[in-house]
């Protein structure tokens, strides 16, 4: 996780110094787009940031977790990415591939400790979305202690939020559809409809979150200034690539408990040296390896370690595994490896027989691990054809049978 503040540099004083600013991993660079299906970016100014959907293996409200009174009205499931003072917004992957927008002021502090500048007040003039809806509403509900002021039956929707010290404010939008374009229009603090009126406090930050969800990294922007969120890339933004995926072993068994040994090999535009570990994961179902180990023997080359229960190998004799991953400079890249399966055991026909190419956790860790098929020789020659002995005589070795040359 990247966590940088930019400082009291304008963004645009940095990008003539420098070209392209290096925030969070990725090149926060001109907002020139190229259209993409799958990327999207955030645009400010004259700045673009790639941005990656949070992912994750619940619903966007499970997500959010917002229960009126059992979680004092503010946002449970989000605790370990908020921060005291500062507000986040971040896309978020649901199982089913379906993008949402999330928006978190503040920080639920369950511990009550408090923070420098207590509660908040921000207002949000949002518009864009040709489908989806608010199906999170941090805080709109009845009740004399609701504040929040939620003008949706407009263009721009306008949201007005105010909020205590220990509480966050905030919401959900979407889905948004494979095609989308969100403008959202900020104003914190002394700028918000309604500042002091309810509340103190003040937001000292607005990040953008992107990356993987337990860590992802954190860009901070402007907060006077519109956002826009849409699908594309930026200008600068490295372009796709391919993975270079093979598979060492020969037939693997999917109802193994073991592990699958997969080889990522250096291609042009993904030397394994330059791949973001934590970016790598099926793309079927987002699935990452539990270990990555470099092959010392080989340069260019890491294994990667899948549970065999966790990858999603469908078929009667092969099936394919399709890997993504991004390099430290947000190059995405694309591949895939064919898997021979061990076949269903037929009845009468001993289980154990069937699991015989299913290694053991421990096994996919030394160096008798999936690859060693790769690695093993020809058989004996004599133990190829049958015989005992190094003359075709059929006799033991050393025995009558044997002629000594």
């Amino acid at each position: 996780m990247a966590d940088r503040q930019i400082g009291s540099l304008t963004r645009r004083t940095v990008l003539g110094a420098t070209g392209a600013l290096m925030v969070g991993g990725t090149a926060f660079g001109t907002s020139q787009v190229n259209g993409a299906a799958g990327t999207f970016v955030l645009e400010q100014g004259e700045e673009c940031l790639p941005i990656t959907p949070l992912r994750g293996d619940e619903t966007a409200e499970d997500l959010y977790d917002w229960r009126k009174a059992q979680t004092q009205y503010s946002s449970a499931g989000t605790t370990d990415l908020q921060r005291d003072d500062t507000s986040i917004l971040f896309l978020y992957r649901d199982p089913q591939g379906e993008h949402y927008l999330v928006v978190v002021h503040d920080r639920y502090d369950t511990d009550r400790s408090g923070s420098q500048y207590g509660g908040g007040s921000a207002t949000f003039r949002f518009s864009g979305p040709d489908s989806g809806q608010w199906v999170v509403t941090d805080d709109l509900y009845s009740g004399s202690a609701n504040y929040d002021r939620w003008a949706l039956d407009q263009d721009p929707q306008q949201i007005d939020w105010t909020w205590d010290d220990f509480r966050t404010d905030g919401g959900v939008y979407g889905p948004l559809g494979d095609s989308f374009e969100v403008t959202i229009d900020p104003a914190f603090n002394e700028d918000a409809a309604l500042f002091d009126q309810h509340y103190g406090g003040q937001i000292t930050d607005w990040q953008v979150l992107s990356g993987d969800r337990s860590d992802p990294d954190r860009t901070s922007i402007s907060m006077d200034e519109p956002i826009r969120i849409h699908a594309g890339r930026c200008e600068d933004e490295p372009q796709s690539g391919q993975l270079d995926v093979r598979i060492p072993q020969g037939r693997v068994n999917p109802r193994s408990r073991g592990l699958l040994a997969v080889d990522l090999y250096s291609t042009d535009t993904h030397p394994v040296e330059d791949v973001n570990p934590g970016t790598i994961r099926t793309q079927s179902n987002g699935v990452r390896p539990v270990k990555i180990r470099r092959q010392s023997n080989r340069d260019g080359v890491v294994r990667l370690f899948f549970r065999l229960s966790d990858v999603d190998l469908t078929g009667e004799e092969t099936a394919t595994i399709r890997l993504e991953a991004e390099t430290a400079a947000g190059a995405h890249g694309t591949g895939s490896a064919t898997v021979r399966l061990v076949p269903q055991p037929q009845r009468g026909r001993d289980e154990a027989d069937g699991n015989r190419s299913g290694r053991s956790e421990d096994d996919g860790d030394d160096a008798k691990d999936n690859g060693d098929n790769e690695r093993r020789g020809p058989p004996d020659h004599a133990s190829a054809n049958g015989r005992n002995g190094d003359d075709g005589r059929g006799g033991p070795p050393g025995g009558p049978g044997r002629r000594d040359r």
